[in-house]
This record gives C-alpha cells, sequence and structure tokens, in this order.
C-alpha cells in the first residue's frame, strides 16, 4: 500500500507518542520530516517535541503544555487557545498501539522518500551523474523508522562476563 499522505488520525497519534514516549520519539526524530504533516498545530507540536528531545534526550511528557505555551508566546489569543484545545483532545484521546503507528510510519517516509529520490534519480542518470544517482538512491533505499537491534550489545551489556558455561568454565 502506497501512503501519499498520513492521515490526520495517524498524524495525532504520531504527536501524542511525540509528547508521551522516549523511544517512540527517538526512532521517529530521525525518520520523519515535520513538514511531511499536513496540519500546522500537528507539526508545530511534533518540532516542539524533537526541540524538547535534542535538549533533553527525553520526550516532553508532562513538560509539554510549559513547552508549548513558551513558543506561542506573542501569537493572538485566538490561535493560542486553538493550539491548546488540540493539545487537549490530543492527549485525552486513546492512542494508537506504538508499533502499528512506527509500521504505517515506516511505509510512508520509505514511499515518500524513494518517490522524491525518483525523479533526482532520473535526471542525474539523464546528466550522466552516475555517482550522485547511486547515492541518492542508496540514501533513500536506507530511509525509514530505524529498526532496533535485539542481539547483544557486547560493548555496553557486560551481564554475559559473569555467566557460567556449562562445564563451568567462563
Amino acid at each position: 500500500m502506497h501512503e501519499s499522505a498520513l492521515s490526520q488520525t495517524l498524524q495525532d497519534a504520531i504527536a501524542h507518542l511525540c509528547i508521551t514516549s522516549d523511544d517512540f520519539l527517538r526512532k521517529c526524530k530521525h525518520a520523519l520530516d515535520p513538514t511531511f504533516l499536513t496540519e500546522p498545530v500537528t507539526m508545530r507540536v511534533v518540532e516542539i517535541c524533537y526541540d524538547y528531545f535534542d535538549k533533553f534526550q527525553y520526550a516532553p511528557k508532562g513538560n509539554f503544555r510549559e513547552e508549548l505555551g513558551h513558543r506561542l508566546i506573542g501569537m493572538p489569543l485566538e490561535r493560542r487557545e486553538l493550539q491548546f484545545a488540540y493539545l487537549d483532545r490530543l492527549l485525552e484521546q486513546k492512542v494508537l498501539n506504538d508499533s502499528y503507528v512506527l509500521h504505517r510510519l515506516n511505509t510512508f517516509v520509505r514511499a515518500s522518500e524513494l518517490s522524491r529520490v525518483a525523479v533526482k534519480f532520473a535526471q542525474d542518470v539523464s546528466d550522466g551523474d552516475f555517482a550522485s544517482a547511486e547515492g541518492a538512491m542508496r540514501k533513500a533505499l536506507k530511509a525509514g523508522v530505524p529498526e532496533e537491534n535485539v542481539g547483544i550489545d557486547y560493548f555496553t551489556d557486560k551481564s554475559f562476563m559473569h555467566r557460567s558455561t556449562d562445564n563451568g568454565e567462563i
């Protein structure tokens, strides 16, 4: 299934998870350009979460309302009220399963990036710039939400060092 745009329900779920989930925000931040979101209020929420994550390395959670208020200083009262009403509605709704949201987001990002690069790839090939075409396509093929390796990271997980084998040797 090719998705040319994310549904508003999915965008709301992304925004909600960006506010509340460190893990989701960590994965989403490197994959989703906020300009892919169609609603300015949703885009603003995600941008604030990205900026917050850059500073503190975790999702804003309960601090989001304060962070939003700070960003809206100078905005007309009517628009500020609209943004806070959206936030209240967003946080009250039942959020979609984060694995489902990540899967749909990954599908969208990959399709968008491949579509975007296809034109550049064709132009580069037409111009004889094969290195640029190849590089652009490689980058597009790697687009998406990064998946975690479920293996043991021997550089950070030292618990394996204290396990014994069947014959008692380490």
